[in-house]
């Protein structure tokens, strides 16, 4: 019957043709029996001046695409991007092979403002017009002034240890955060600089030490580090003085008195004839010691680098009625005005008065110091500013200024206002919490008080304490310090009880997958079927291969293992608990997995906070190449390491357990050098949020196609012949019947088949 309908329809229409003295051939019903019942439509669009995207879908009613369509970007400046309209093609694609009720995001990177669609066409034998249109998409307000930028300034500073490490500053002039990448041999790091601000950071010392820095577009300056050592240098000692004492048998020994007028310890070495020793002299002190007597009785003393004084013995016979002094010790103390006078302290040790004379320059006087106590006395400044104090028969010592001022120092910088914060509680009918934070370099002591409660608490430098009070009247916190400033906060009251627990969840499903080469890896696929994001950590059983990885809801992602002998079983842990587990039948790819492409782009290394940075470090790894990767993962001085496939334009999420010193992830695929990034160890302040369950993207109501717009390139598609227009309208009406027949009988035809 339906093929009678058909015939039918064709009947009438060519009769209708005949009517109007057209050739029956001039138009050609054909049925497409090869049509796979796939139909697309758009279901929404959008984009900014990075990207624009269109989402394509196969219909629900609709069944499997059997192959690829193409579709196309067009683009107008201003008015309707369609091709009527003096639109243009600026991008082409291939939309994928979808399933039913499937979609597919096609997108595209403008480069001008103005207006875009996408156009796709249906599979072929498509009952409808064969092709489809995307609203319009406007792009708009893409430029932005860009201030000039200055170059970045970089200082090569001293070290310590030149020969290990090398120290920069990078002063950045402009007015605006400045990105930048530093490059130095085989060592390379990246960061911004605040407007008109410094940062400091060192290098190894490595190759010619040039620091090569590029920012901006293409901006680049370079520095050779001068390699300056700025260790502290040994100080310059003033020179020990040596005198000679007298004794009660010169002929068979010699007394010597060395003094040391600096302020630190000296050890020395002296020598006499065939005698020699090492001794140490305190500071401003003075040491004794005697020699046999010996040859010409010259004592050599030998100190700091390569400092030398001497002294012959005078050979005196010690009285018994005179007492022999102990040598005065001579001190230079600061002045307000260094650079008009000086001033100094003469210390006697001995048991009875001593009468100096003191000269300096053209400067002299002659002083009276009682037994075991000191003098003090000025000068003006004058010359080499060295006092010589001489005393007893000839006994002698002097001292160099050391110029100092004690001018009083600047008073302290005024204390910045100290912050408070209203922290949760899980009672705040009971009780309230609060946060001060000191933003000053030195710590503050302060008062507190909230209705009938006070009390007193000192805040470190730099840092943030947090106390509780009790819930009580407006709860207003007021804070006083540095004797006349206040501040006071409010508190919101907020609770922080600890959340519902959390929902049940479904196990999560291992699959095993084949590996290029089984005697070396295992693969496995890790799926949550749960609409929250799932932690779990892996294991190989009975090897230490391990990891922690977060599966967000509805996703799967690849694990690579390496192969032990005997069963390779992969278990999954949720909770301290094991979930599931698979033994991987060590299967073989029949075909090796494609090459990476040429024109790679880097995989994407991010840091996600933690609960606890001191246990965990978290991590994600983005792909955003068009094809899968995999790659090999390693923490920096430590044995955390693995293997994870990623999938094209995806991402992965695993953990690290954190270890001393800097966490550093590095990253390497085959043929491309490795990529790091080192953790910032930045804590969740609140528990990262689950995944809640999406409901699909709401889907437009079918509009009517749009008209057929001309294609630049017809490529392999069929001409189409056009009806003839006519004035007629029996032959309007005839051909009107005629395609509803056809149209019914295409349709009941490919039901048939369908059933």
């Amino acid at each position: 019957m339906k093929r009678i309908v058909a015939r039918l329809s064709i009947f009438v229409l060519l009769l209708s043709m005949l009517m109007n003295g057209l050739p029956a051939t001039s138009v050609i019903a054909t049925v497409d029996d090869d049509w796979d019942k796939s139909s697309l439509k758009f279901i929404d669009q959008g984009g900014d001046c990075d990207e624009i995207w269109a989402e394509i879908m196969n219909g629900q009613d609709s069944e499997d695409m059997k192959d690829t369509v193409q579709y196309k970007v067009y683009y107008s400046p201003t008015g309707n991007p369609k091709p009527e309209h003096g639109g243009t093609v600026v991008a082409t694609g291939t939309v994928s092979e979808l399933e039913s009720g499937a979609s597919e995001a096609l997108t595209y990177n403008p480069t001008e403002p103005g207006k875009y669609m996408f156009w796709a066409s249906q599979r072929p034998g498509h009952p409808g017009q064969g092709e489809l249109w995307s609203d319009e998409i406007s792009v708009n307000n893409c430029e932005e002034e860009q201030p000039e930028l200055q170059d970045l300034v970089i200082t090569s500073v001293c070290t310590d240890k030149p020969s290990e490490k090398r120290k920069w500053t990078v002063f950045n002039p402009n007015d605006f955060e400045v990105n930048y990448t530093w490059e130095l041999g085989t060592q390379s790091e990246s960061g911004s600089i605040n407007a008109n601000s410094s940062v400091t950071f060192m290098t190894n010392t490595e190759g010619d030490n040039v620091l090569h820095l590029y920012y901006g577009e293409d901006q680049h300056v370079s520095k050779e580090s001068n390699g300056e050592d700025c260790s502290p240098p040994e100080p310059e000692l003033e020179d020990l003085t040596i005198q000679s004492v007298c004794t009660d048998e010169p002929s068979e020994e010699r007394k010597w008195t060395v003094s040391n007028p600096n302020d630190v310890d000296v050890t020395f070495t002296w020598e006499l004839g065939t005698q020699s020793d090492e001794v140490t002299v305190k500071a401003n002190t003075s040491v004794t010691f005697t020699t046999d007597t010996e040859g010409d009785n010259i004592l050599h003393v030998y100190f700091g680098e390569d400092q030398h004084v001497k002294k012959e013995s005078n050979g005196e016979d010690c009285s018994p009625s005179e007492p022999e002094l102990k040598v005065l010790t001579i001190k230079s103390v600061c002045t307000d005005e260094p650079s008009e006078e000086r001033k100094w302290t003469v210390s006697n040790p001995n048991d009875v008065d001593v009468t100096f004379t003191w000269k300096l320059g053209t400067q002299s006087d002659e002083v009276t110091v009682n037994a075991n106590d000191s003098v003090s006395f000025t000068t003006d400044t004058e010359g080499d500013n060295i006092l010589h104090v001489y005393y007893g028969d000839d006994q002698h010592v002097s001292k160099d200024s050391n110029g100092e001022d004690c001018t009083p120092p600047p008073p302290p910088e005024e204390i910045k206002p100290l912050t408070i914060q209203s922290v949760c509680t899980d009672e705040p009918t009971q009780k309230r919490a609060w946060k001060i934070t000191n933003s000053n370099n030195v710590a503050v002591q302060f008062d507190w008080k909230l209705e009938t409660q006070s009390g007193q608490k000192t805040v470190g430098a730099k840092q943030t304490i947090t106390f509780e009070t009790t819930t009580e009247g407006d709860n207003i916190l007021h804070i006083y310090y540095d004797e006349d400033q206040h501040v006071m906060k409010s508190s919101n009251g907020e609770d922080c009880s600890p959340p519902p627990p959390p929902p049940q969840l479904d196990p999560i499903s291992i699959n095993t997958v084949c590996t290029e080469d089984p005697s070396s890896t295992r693969a496995w696929t890790v799926s949550n079927s749960n609409e929250v994001s799932v932690t779990f950590t892996w294991k190989v059983t009975g090897t230490t291969q391990q990891g922690t990885m977060m599966l967000k809801a509805n996703e799967t992602q690849t694990i690579i293992t390496d192969a032990i002998e005997g069963k390779n079983t992969l278990e999954v842990w949720v909770d301290g608990k094991l979930m599931t587990s698979m033994d991987s039948p060590g299967d073989a790819c029949d075909t090796p997995p494609p090459p990476p492409p040429e024109d790679l782009q880097p995989l994407v290394l991010g840091e996600v906070c933690s609960e606890d940075p001191s246990e965990t470090r978290a991590w994600t790894v983005t792909n955003p190449n068009d094809s899968d990767l995999m790659f090999s993962w390693e923490i920096v001085g430590s044995d955390q390491s693995g293997k994870l496939l990623v999938r094209a334009n995806s991402q992965v999420s695993f953990f690290t357990s954190t270890i001393e010193g800097e966490n550093i992830l590095q990253v390497t695929v085959d043929g491309e050098d490795p990529i790091q990034l080192s953790s910032n160890g930045e804590s969740c302040e609140e528990p990262p949020p689950v995944d809640p369950p999406t409901d699909p993207p709401p889907v437009d109501p079918p509009s009517d196609p749009p008209s057929d717009p001309p294609t630049d390139d017809p490529g392999d598609e069929e001409p189409v012949t056009e009806l003839p227009k006519t004035s007629n309208p029996w032959y309007n009406m005839l051909v009107l019947f005629s395609t509803l027949l056809v149209g019914s009988g295409v349709m009941l035809f490919r039901l048939r088949k369908s059933w």
